[in-house]
């Protein structure tokens, strides 16, 4: 990992090329139309600005470059490690968020902004891909220091950048607007790829970019992206490709009342973690587990709009945001994610983790924490009481001496609230290996007699 970080050009001071891309005009705003984060994923094909492609800019004669590094050395997740196929669809591209510089103050209570980004690529013909950084309080020149991979990404696909101010009561606002075309240029020979498997060429470009509002065109600061692409190493339609995100919400209604901040190890056991795992729509397709019938306490949630919307207002309060206090950050390997979760110890004993996966992300808490055991469900608070979930149950981390990281992930479909069907649980380890390839996964069906001596060395789990 470290020979990687060494290899990879964000390891190194941020050098802008001379000749950026060429920014497009803006379309005409709308008022009408509801912020990004607001909309559903189909939402997207809606706006005017969507439906009408962007006019493409070609890139400026192409300058002499001068000892850049490789393509950054990224692991990609399987099955992009395999061998590449000798027919390649579009470009897999590292987009790099650098920082915004000038942007203007947006609380009048101090003149700063707590600027975010959303990034939307729009394969023509295909749905929006979205990409959205982390919010930088109280600040005008802020850093993101972010990336994440698209693949398959055809030539002349527009991006649309935008800059939001967080608010934490009302709405948030958006700070400008911009867009560019993605139109690679010629690629550059490597002798060294950097690690990655396939194609050795790739190129490389500089995307600062002007911001304007959307309603009075003024100028409203540059953001700083950079783009690294090559050919894509198999056949596909476009989509994310990573890294891994995480949220890690420590519940408001603990945290105030109990008096738990961050930096102490009690502090995940009123946590939630949300997880964006790539490869979930092509892992499950059309698998999903609606809530369970036979099921008590599932009976009286769903058929009860009272205790359905108690269950809703808790996974809200829960999983709340601006409310609570939160941290977020990236997963680029087994390792990361074992440290996310502690290794699955706290207070010297080992945890359980109910989890439930949606189509965004997996949701979790720690299984035995008193102050999730009161609630009616926790996989139906998890899920946000939908009806159907992808899979659901629990999960906990042991030791492993043979595997990369020392640990294994152990992970079933303990959950009575969604009972899902164990000949589907090899889809759980697939995903996982998928986003992380080095992580050893072992799956146990709730009624695996192996699973009960995990359950046993948890003093602190309680009954799912």
């Amino acid at each position: 990992q470290q020979q990687q970080q060494q290899a990879s050009p964000y390891a190194q001071p941020y050098q802008q090329l001379q000749q950026p891309y060429q920014q497009q005009t803006q379309p005409p705003y709308q008022q009408t139309q509801p912020p990004y984060q607001q909309q559903q994923p189909e939402q997207l094909q809606q706006h005017h600005y969507i439906q009408q492609p962007y006019q493409q800019h070609p890139y400026p004669q192409q300058q002499q470059h001068q000892g850049l590094p490789p393509y950054p050395a990224v692991p990609l997740p399987l099955p992009f490690n395999a061998p590449p196929e000798k027919v390649h669809s579009g470009y897999d591209v590292l987009v790099y968020i650098l920082q915004a510089k000038g942007l203007p103050g947006m609380d009048w209570w101090n003149g700063l902004a707590d600027p975010y980004v959303i990034i939307t690529a729009l394969p023509p013909g295909e749905q929006g891909i979205q990409y959205t950084t982390k919010t930088v309080y109280k600040d005008l020149n802020p850093t993101f220091d972010e990336f994440f991979e698209i693949g398959n990404l055809p030539a002349g696909t527009s991006v649309l950048v935008e800059v939001w101010d967080k608010d934490l009561v009302t709405e948030d606002d958006m700070i400008g607007r911009a867009s560019w075309a993605f139109a690679p240029r010629e690629l550059l020979p490597c002798s060294s790829a950097g690690g990655l498997a396939g194609d050795a060429s790739w190129g490389r470009l500089a995307v600062p970019l002007q911001l304007q509002h959307p309603r009075h065109k003024k100028s409203m600061g540059t953001v700083e992206l950079e783009v690294c692409y090559r050919p894509s190493l198999r056949a596909g339609k476009p989509a994310m490709m990573g890294p891994v995100r995480f949220k890690q919400t420590l519940s408001p209604t603990a945290g105030l009342f109990t008096g738990h901040f961050w930096g102490r190890e009690d502090t995940m056991c009123f946590s939630t973690y949300k997880l964006y795992l790539m490869h979930i729509d092509s892992t499950f397709k059309d698998v999903s587990m609606p809530w369970n019938r036979k099921y008590d306490k599932a009976v009286q949630i769903f058929k009860s709009p009272v205790a359905l919307g108690l269950v809703r207002t808790q996974h809200r309060t829960l999983y709340a945001t601006n409310v609570g206090m939160s941290r977020c950050g990236v997963l680029g390997a087994s390792r990361d994610f074992y440290e996310l979760f502690k290794n699955g110890v706290r207070a010297g004993q080992r945890r359980y983790f109910t989890y439930c996966l949606l189509r965004d992300s997996l949701r979790c808490s720690e299984t035995g924490a008193a102050f999730f055991n009161d609630m009616l469900s926790k996989h139906a608070m998890h899920a946000g009481g939908e009806e159907e979930v992808l899979y659901a149950g629990e999960f906990c981390i042991v030791p492993d001496t043979t595997a990369a990281a020392g640990y294994r992930l152990v992970i079933d479909n303990n959950s009575g609230t969604y009972a899902p069907a164990a000949d589907k649980l090899p889809l759980m380890r697939q995903l996982f290996t998928a986003n992380f390839p080095d992580m050893v996964v072992e799956v146990l069906a709730n009624d695996d007699p192996r699973l009960k001596q995990y359950q046993q060395a948890c003093p602190s789990r309680a009954p799912a």
